[in-house]
């Protein structure tokens, strides 16, 4: 095997970035005693200069935490909060951590790299809704541990897609009585055709009176999250263009890959193909959320995020790369990213003070395998549910900019 970083490793007493494990390494060596040790570590962080200590966060490495007691890491940490205190914030926005040891997830390290005055306060008095992944529901389930007010509408993830969430918050938020009335079940006996009709007129009522709750639900909330999962879409192809299938309607809640499967022979029945969204197709779907939401409410609070959770399946997709899942994935991911930062810029939302982003995506895709910790299935071995510890610290970063407890709280939300 090839040892990529032999150089490096020769070097490692002139490389800044391996000044944590240097010093260690030297107290460990000399046997300090802690005062000598903490009084050398003051000065060695104060009198750091140079370009490469400006990639540093000056966030204290777990491993210092086998060396000295919690008193003692008190005192290191408020030397390392001095030399935070004094970075320049184009060093804090626009340079990325360096060093690998200072990564975590603990709100130090999140609030060194991420900018807190683009989070939303959370008040005791909120009334939250959330919709879209099962990180969606997790941060409702925690905004209710916290005493606020929170009710969820979950998406399998196959079904959140900007395409699926826009097509349903068009009945949502339309007040012609026509669309619930015609061509609503319209849509569900093409979709649902081989259903007896007892099972169509049941699907047609839960459908109507789940538009009916969300309607209200988004009225009368103070704060909205609406989690962005896949760009995964049903297409069908219409005379001089292209129309998405609402898979609100034409596909169930299951997860369960034989039903999955069932479900998109059915829909393909209809003349339907499945594929990617594009860049721009994704980014107009986005901007219809944002506008459907507001025709509802005006003045809510709207948070954005990117789910995390990588896409279950896409057997039956229209590929001419014939790509595989992991990498269709990627692209579905970066595609949502982008198209909802090029919307969130626009001139009509850049200047709204009621709209955020919440960097779930980030922290738990760049963030989190930079630690030691395992961030998918540490509970349930499954590689698509998010790890309880990423969890908490993703929920504990927008809670914890709020007037409530800084307290971080160790909760089981399984996805």
């Amino acid at each position: 095997m090839i040892n990529f970083y032999k150089d490096k490793q020769n070097n490692r007493k002139i490389l800044p970035r391996f000044f944590y494990r240097n010093f260690i390494d030297h107290i460990k060596e000399n046997n300090l005693s802690k005062d000598k040790a903490i009084e050398l570590f003051e000065d060695l962080v104060l009198s750091s200069k140079g370009s490469d200590y400006l990639k540093f966060t000056w966030n204290l490495p777990k491993i210092f935490n086998k060396y000295f007691n919690k008193e003692e890491i008190v005192k290191l940490e408020s030397i390392l909060k001095k030399k935070r205190d004094k970075r320049l914030g184009k060093a804090k926005k626009h340079i990325y951590p360096h060093v690998s040891d200072e990564f975590t997830l603990e709100n130090n390290f999140l609030e060194s790299v991420f900018d807190t005055s683009k989070l939303p306060e959370i008040l005791k008095k909120d009334i939250f809704f959330t919709m879209g992944s099962c990180f969606a529901r997790n941060f409702s389930n925690f905004l209710n541990d916290k005493g606020i007010k929170s009710q969820n509408l979950g998406f399998a993830e196959d079904l959140n897609t900007p395409g699926s969430n826009a097509s349903f918050l068009k009945f949502v938020s339309s007040e012609s009585k026509e669309l619930l009335s015609k061509e609503l079940p319209s849509l569900i006996n093409r979709y649902w055709g081989s259903l007896d009709q007892e099972n169509i007129d049941t699907l047609i009522k839960s459908k109507t009176d789940e538009i009916l709750t969300v309607r209200k639900l988004i009225q009368s909330c103070t704060k909205i999250i609406i989690t962005l999962g896949n760009t995964i879409d049903f297409y069908k192809s219409n005379p001089g263009r292209e129309e998405i299938v609402p898979k609100f309607i034409s596909l169930s809640h299951s997860e369960d890959i034989d039903t999955r499967i069932n479900a998109a022979a059915r829909i393909k029945k209809t003349g339907a193909y499945m594929r990617m969204s594009t860049f721009s197709e994704t980014k107009e779907y986005i901007q219809n959320i944002y506008t459907f939401i507001r025709k509802l409410s005006p003045k809510v609070t709207i948070i954005f995020t990117v789910s995390p959770v990588p896409i279950d399946s896409v057997l039956g997709i229209s590929d001419p790369l014939n790509l595989n899942a992991i990498e269709i994935d990627c692209i579905s991911k970066s595609t949502i990213r982008s198209a909802l930062h090029e919307v969130m810029n626009s001139h009509e939302i850049v200047e709204e003070k009621n709209i955020f982003y919440l960097p779930s995506y980030e922290i738990v895709r760049w963030v989190a395998p930079v630690t030691d910790l395992a961030v998918f299935g540490n509970e349930d071995a499954s590689s698509r549910h998010v790890s309880n510890d990423i969890l908490n610290s993703v929920c504990e970063f927008i809670y914890n900019d709020s007037a409530e407890s800084k307290t971080m709280f160790k909760h089981k939300y399984k996805l």
